[in-house]
This record gives C-alpha cells, structure tokens and sequence, in this order.
C-alpha cells in the first residue's frame, strides 16, 4: 500500500461483523485481500461479537496493515456501519457484508469506471449464491447508464423501496436495489450530504440510507457487470417469530412516507408505498399475529391489530383510493382493515395461510 501519510486510500471499505460463520468470514476478508487493487483499506468493525469473529478479525489485522480492526459494544449494524464511516480515510466508499464476498477485480474495475464517469454513485451489480450453492447474475438494469436522468433516478429509488419488501412481485434482482453493497460513494460526496444510518432502524437502515442519498445525488452511473457474491437465504428473519413486529415496521413505513412527502415524488411512489404497507401487515401476521408460537387468544391478537392499524401511516395507507398495485387479496384485506373488520380479517387471513400451505 502507498504511503498514507502521502495519499489516502482509494476506496475504504466497510465491514460490519457479528458472530458471523468462521469460513464465510475468512472468505470475505479474504476476498478483500486479494483485491487486484491494492491501495484500499479494509475498516472491520466487529460489533460485540459473543463467538470467534473478534478474534478472527485481529488475526487478520495483524497480518496486513492495510486492515483496520475496530472493537465495540453490541449496538446493531446501522451503528457499525457509522463507526466505519468515521474511520475511513478513502476517497471512495464501498459497504460489504461480513457473509458475502467479492470477485478480485470489484475494487479496480468499479474505481476506474467512477473515476472516469466523475460520478457520485456507482451502482453495480452482483451474484445471488443461493443455498444450494446454485450461483445466479443479477441485473438492476439491462446497460450501462453513464449518468442518471429524472425518470432514472425515481427508477432506482423505488426499486430501493421495494428492497424493503421482500415478499413485493419483483423478484431478485430487482428487489436487492436498497442493498447496502454494491454501491461505490464518493466520500466527499457523502461527508457534504451529512448522511449517515439511522441507529433507531432495527432494520432496513440500508433503504432509508439510499433513498435520501440518491435523492441528493446529482450523479449517479451504473455499471452493469456483477462483482459480488451475496449469499441469498430462504430461510431470513422474516420466518422468525417476532413479537410486536410492527413497532419496528412502522418506524421505517414512517421515513419512507416522510421521504415521499418531503421531495414531493411522484404518484407511483405512493402507490409503491400503499402495496408495501400491505405486504408489511402481511409480514406482520406471519411472524407475529398468526405465528404458530403466539399463544394469544383470538379477542387479544383482534385488539392488537385494531391497535396496529390506527397507527400513522399505515391507516392513511388504509384509507387511501390508491389500489391499482394491489393484487385482489390485498385489495380484499385493504377493504376489511379499512372498515374495522378485524375477525373477519384474521379469519380470511388463515383460511389463505391453510391453502397455501397445501398449495405448496
């Protein structure tokens, strides 16, 4: 690596870790290691790990000074991910997952064409590695794009909005638009925007994060050839129960209706929004309401939906005429919700639940 009293480093990249499998964890930072682009610095924040991934990280650390290891307290990854921005010392910012991994040549070829697109954002794209093992190119947009127009840019942010609704009708790769990864940020660029990840987001911190970082953009390039490998699992937080579930929902539905009043979006944005607060109580009854650990009696899961849906703003969402992006089971639902019909709805609801379980 050059000098850095002399140059800082191209590209920072950053890595949130917690208690991440050792070989995937060993692949990632390995990966990093043999970049053909060798002046970056690689910023490991290990975020209160309780097994080896600590560890494993000073071991690293101590083998190339290139590596930055940071310690700290168990505060969730948007934090992490904040504790990195503050340390990098890059001209170009790029975020990786502690379970992913990157082809050998992400950092120089996504840094050549940044450089030489004069860009902001670089958008690229990546490989989905499923379960199986089966590996799969995605592609956010069919060309390269030299530079965003209007129509371009509410394309990107929308398709970041969907990423936080994973069950939505776009299917990978669409929905990976909001990824933290695959993205190259001019640091300047980020430090002017004052931008940062929203601590109180338990998650989809990525989605808020790119949306008004988009939205402050003035360039924003893709380059359509996919550089990083991100491990797709069936078997996400969204199978898990989740008690009150909503409370986190609700806080990123919220940002996401702030952003689209703030900027004054256009129409598809809230129709976007109307069928992702649908797909979120959808979410909500399948890791909370009608979970097979929740032991609530019917009268009780009734008065907390009552309760959920007379949240801002999701019974703005209710009451809206917006419907066009509702296939007829939400559209359905929407009506019920929308008229108080909690038994009827969470009758319905499991009647569906029964025949898709059968179905599949």
């Amino acid at each position: 690596m050059k000098d850095r009293e002399n140059k800082v480093p191209d590209i920072s990249v950053i890595v949130p870790v917690y208690n991440i499998k050792e070989d995937f964890l060993r692949k990632c930072i390995e990966s990093l290691l043999c970049q053909t682009l060798k002046d970056i610095e690689i910023i490991l924040i290990d975020d209160g790990s309780t097994d080896s991934s600590g560890k494993i990280c000073d071991e690293y650390g101590n083998t190339d000074q290139r590596i930055k290891v940071i310690h700290q307290k168990n505060m969730g990854v948007a934090v992490a991910r904040n504790t990195g921005l503050k340390a990098a010392e890059g001209e170009w910012i790029t975020f990786v997952d502690a379970d992913d991994w990157c082809a050998p040549e992400m950092c120089e070829e996504t840094y050549k064409k940044a450089v030489g697109l004069d860009t902001e954002i670089l958008i690229f794209t990546n490989y989905a590695v499923k379960e199986n093992n089966e590996i799969a190119p995605n592609q956010f947009f069919k060309a390269d794009i030299a530079l965003f127009d209007y129509t371009m840019k509410n394309e990107a942010e929308l398709k970041t909005m969907v990423r936080s609704h994973p069950d939505f009708s776009f299917q990978p790769p669409e929905n990976m638009m909001g990824g933290t990864w695959c993205k190259l940020i001019r640091h300047t660029f980020l430090k002017q925007t004052g931008i940062c990840f929203e601590p109180e987001l338990v998650r989809s911190q990525d989605i808020i994060f790119y949306l008004n970082l988009f939205e402050k953009a003035k360039k924003i390039s893709y380059y359509n050839c996919p550089l990083y490998y991100y491990r797709y699992s069936s078997d996400s937080i969204s199978k898990r129960y989740r008690p009150d579930a909503y409370k986190v929902f609700l806080i990123v539905l919220r940002k996401q209706d702030e952003f689209i009043k703030k900027y004054k979006k256009p129409q598809l944005f809230r129709e976007v929004f109307i069928k992702g607060t649908m797909i979120t109580i959808g979410t909500c009854m399948r890791t909370d309401f009608m979970h097979e650990q929740n032991k609530e009696s019917f009268g009780e899961k009734s008065r907390r939906l009552r309760q959920m849906i007379s949240f801002e703003p999701i019974r703005s969402a209710l009451n809206s005429h917006e419907d066009r992006s509702l296939n007829k089971f939400q559209w359905i639902q929407k009506i019920l919700l929308k008229h108080h019909l909690i038994k009827l709805y969470l009758i319905l609801y499991k009647m569906n639940a029964a025949v898709l379980k059968v179905i599949r």
